[in-house]
C-alpha cells in the first residue's frame, strides 16, 4: 500500500477541521504528500524520513529545525497499516503541547486509511 496525495489530503483536511494545528502526511521517502499548509506539499521533511527509517517517533524542538531540512517544531509518528510502516504523520507545534494530540492524530489517520481499504 502506497500513500498518495489523493488518499492523504482528504484525511488531512478532515482532521484539520477539528484541530487548529498544521498536519502533514509524508511518504516513505520523507516527502510531504499532504498538508494543511499547502506550500509544504512535495517538499522534503528530514524528520519524517528518520521516522520511516527507524519506525520510531521523532520529536522536533525549535533548536532541532536548523539541523533537519524541511522541519518545524512538532511531533512525527509512523503510520502502520497491517503491521507495515507506510509513512509518517506529523503535527506542527510545541512538542510539549502537541504530543498527546499527535498520538490521537496517528490513530485517526491509520483508521481513516484502513477505512479507505
Amino acid at each position: 500500500m502506497e500513500l498518495t496525495y489523493e488518499l492523504a489530503q482528504p484525511i488531512v483536511t478532515k482532521i484539520n477541521n477539528a484541530l487548529n494545528y498544521n498536519i502533514n502526511i509524508m511518504n516513505l521517502e520523507g516527502i510531504i504528500i499532504a498538508s494543511s499548509d499547502l506550500k509544504r506539499i512535495n517538499t522534503f521533511h528530514k524528520g519524517a524520513l528518520d521516522v520511516v527509517k527507524t519506525k520510531k517517533e521523532k520529536i522536533i524542538y525549535p533548536s532541532d529545525t536548523n539541523k533537519m531540512l524541511g522541519t518545524k517544531p512538532g511531533v512525527n509518528l509512523p503510520i502502520y497499516i497491517h503491521g507495515r510502516c507506510i509513512g509518517a504523520v506529523g503535527i506542527t507545534g510545541n512538542p510539549d503541547d502537541v504530543y498527546n494530540i499527535a498520538s490521537i492524530l496517528k490513530l485517526a489517520t491509520e483508521a481513516l486509511i484502513q477505512q479507505k481499504y
